[in-house]
């Protein structure tokens, strides 16, 4: 197994101690993406928010303080991820203010629209089902909610190396069509080049 393979694998679904290190490397690399997420999403202090793919939870209390009056659902298939995380927000855990899930995404066990906003951070190259996944998320938002992907481009990710076999990368317009066939609405599409990494930001709304 080549380096590039293993690594690439840890960051899909990190395990066991070289992979909380991997999740801790990946909080470096994505906090630009979360913050300019956290800056161009309007919270209202009652949101239900979904985050997808949440590694080690670091930032799960950065989403919580702004729906003090929410809640943070994060949701991850790593079994070692989950557990880091739920140790991590224990305290938020105990107030009702997050909850952390196993679980992959093409069928979330949760109710039709229910959560306000929805955080995709770097995990969409994974998805095996996106047709799917995408519906999936659509049916839980409730109307005019929204979701939020931040994702390296295509060109960025294959001059970084990542291995091909385990990621899927994306341009621009694929995945807006994917938003467009599941009735999401672009509503605001960014990009911008961090000092690490580039990140293309989309924001969609639910039609209905």
């Amino acid at each position: 197994m080549s380096i590039s393979y293993f690594l690439s694998k840890q960051l899909k679904r990190p395990k066991g101690v070289f992979g909380f290190f991997v999740s801790l490397l990946m909080n470096k690399v994505n906090k630009p993406m979360y913050t300019k997420s956290l800056n161009l999403l309007a919270f209202d202090t009652k949101d239900t928010v979904l985050e997808i793919g949440i590694g080690n939870g670091k930032f799960l209390n950065s989403i919580a303080e702004k729906v003090p009056n929410g809640l943070v659902i994060g949701i991850d298939i790593s079994p070692t991820m989950v557990f880091v995380s739920r140790f991590f927000n224990y305290k938020l855990i105990q107030k009702n203010k997050v909850q952390i899930l196993k679980s992959g995404v093409e069928n979330l066990k949760i109710e039709k629209n229910t959560v306000d906003k929805i955080l995709s951070i770097n995990t969409i190259y994974f998805w095996k089902n996106p047709d799917q996944i995408m519906n999936e998320l659509y049916r839980i938002l409730k109307p005019k909610g929204k979701l939020f992907l931040a994702f390296n481009s295509k060109k960025e990710m294959i001059k970084s190396g990542y291995n091909p076999e385990i990621f899927t990368f994306y341009e621009l317009s694929e995945v807006e069509n994917l938003l467009k066939e599941a009735n999401f609405t672009v509503i605001e599409s960014s990009y911008e080049q961090f000092k690490i990494e580039d990140c293309h930001c989309i924001i969609a709304q639910k039609n209905a």
